[in-house]
């Protein structure tokens, strides 16, 4: 079955997710949705010191919002900050914080720190991932892939929704979560049981990164239950197309190489997330999966990767655990 995915997942890719993909689709695109003022709202983006969140920084920041670099080097943070600054002339409204999204302790700390500078999240990008291919396990006892791309931003997300729910309060604007999720997702199915890929007898980074984003479009859908209605927070993941970022050869070396020529420019992979919030929630499905602009389907027509709500509730109240929330 995994086999069947993959053929399918390559078949839909090539023909949609390269450059090519992304020119057709953009004859469709409205500019006026994001001919918008976005001045006076405060915007989080994680992994922001380049490639796609980089990217999206600069777009945001470009219609006015403040925006506030996540990253977890600090040097490679310092850089991005200059060079965000030098390239907007019309808004200097950019501030970084040093945050590493595998480290709980380091979370809290930042979500701490921000929380006492007072003012609104409109936004929170979740963009920060990574892909390793040998075991390492994080301080917190958790293996890397996942603790950095599903239980840290499982963590984050929750700390952060009493001070969302605020801001909806306070602003009657739709605070919005955006989790930068992978095509890799339609190569797996959401399987709550193993989540540090523990009972493999080798293990496969790239597998588990495509696991942790199926887990994140999940989370996406359990959280709009949780606080779309209750609270007005806005949960979307999105899928970025294939991109040439800074890490894909080193991360997916053979994919890089047969692909290179088709891959996406950065600002091309983070439209959909400058799209996103650009967006009116009123126009927008709170646990969709977007790409390019519009909601498509989280499965490929015959991969079986399909899941019920128990297993959804399963993953969540295990991060539940895991995190201490």
């Amino acid at each position: 079955m995994y086999a069947i995915r993959a053929i399918q997942f390559i078949i839909k890719g090539k023909s949609e997710f390269t450059n090519k993909g992304f020119a057709k689709n953009k004859v469709n695109f409205n500019e006026k949705d994001t001919q918008v003022d976005l001045s006076g709202q405060h915007i989080i983006i994680t992994g922001a010191n380049s490639g796609i969140g980089y990217s999206a920084a600069l777009q945001l920041a470009q219609k006015g919002a403040f925006i506030h670099l996540v990253c977890r080097n600090k040097q490679r943070g310092e850089e991005a900050l200059q060079n965000l600054q030098k390239e907007i002339s019309n808004n200097k409204n950019v501030q970084l914080h040093l945050c590493d999204m595998s480290d709980f302790s380091s979370i809290r700390k930042f979500v701490d720190e921000y929380n006492q500078l007072g003012v609104t999240l409109d936004g929170l990008v979740q963009n920060a991932g990574t892909m390793i291919h040998e075991r390492q396990t994080t301080k917190d006892g958790l293996e890397y892939n996942f603790a950095t791309n599903v239980a840290g931003v499982f963590l984050m997300n929750e700390l952060f929704v009493p001070l969302l729910e605020k801001t909806y309060k306070q602003t009657q604007r739709n605070p919005k979560i955006i989790l930068v999720s992978s095509g890799g997702m339609y190569t797996q199915k959401l399987e709550a049981d193993d989540l540090n890929m523990s009972k493999e007898k080798k293990f496969d980074g790239q597998a588990q990164y495509a696991k942790n984003k199926r887990q994140q479009v999940v989370l996406c859908e359990k959280w709009t239950k949780l606080y779309t209605q209750s609270k007005g927070i806005q949960f979307y993941s999105m899928h970025p197309g294939w991109v040439d970022t800074p890490v894909l050869p080193q991360a997916m070396p053979d994919f890089y190489k047969r692909f290179k020529d088709d891959l996406r420019k950065c600002e091309e992979g983070s439209d959909t997330i400058f799209w996103l919030q650009c967006m009116p929630a009123s126009r927008l499905e709170s646990g969709g999966f977007y790409f390019d602009r519009k909601s498509v389907p989280k499965h490929l027509s015959i991969a079986c990767t399909s899941h019920d709500q128990k297993e959804v509730d399963k993953l969540y109240n295990k991060l539940v655990d895991i995190t201490k929330i």
